[in-house]
């Protein structure tokens, strides 16, 4: 915004973007960007360089398709796919499943099986805690195993 109030106050685009290390065409898109700003901003907001579309993202009506199959059939994504890919759609089983997940339409298995982990230890002082690590070298029959401590 510094480098707007300058080419504002008289100052070339050539000459303030010397001043400030920039380019000048980048001077000028800021110049620009500020029009479309209150008068009162006193920052010009970067824009974000996420793209709008991925290339090869699903279509809206093969997203809506998923769904409707969900619906109609109410099985899994494996299900689904074969359903889709019978029918004569293209799409492939990760992207099903991450349009199932996208929509909150997926749970999980009743049979995942929920692992608790103990809490690590805390190293109260310098050399309370020793990391082991094995090293493993040469043919299975002859190897050779170096511990690091």
């Amino acid at each position: 915004m510094e480098a707007v109030r300058m080419v504002l106050s008289g100052r070339s685009t050539v000459e303030t973007a010397r001043h400030f290390g920039y380019s000048q065409s980048v001077i000028v898109k800021w110049i620009q960007r500020a029009r479309l700003m209150p008068q009162n901003a006193h920052i010009i907001l970067t824009r974000s360089s996420r793209p709008y579309h991925h290339p090869n993202e699903l279509s809206r009506d093969m997203i809506n398709k998923i769904i409707e199959y969900r619906q109609r059939y109410r099985r899994c994504a494996f299900f689904l796919h074969h359903m889709l890919v019978k029918d004569g759609h293209k799409v492939s089983l990760s992207s099903i499943r991450r349009v199932l997940k996208r929509c909150e339409m997926s749970r999980f298995s009743k049979w995942k099986k929920w692992h608790t982990y103990p809490l690590r230890p805390v190293a109260e002082r310098p050399g309370l805690l020793v990391e082991i690590d094995t090293v493993h070298d040469g043919p299975h029959d002859d190897r050779l195993y170096v511990y690091n401590s």
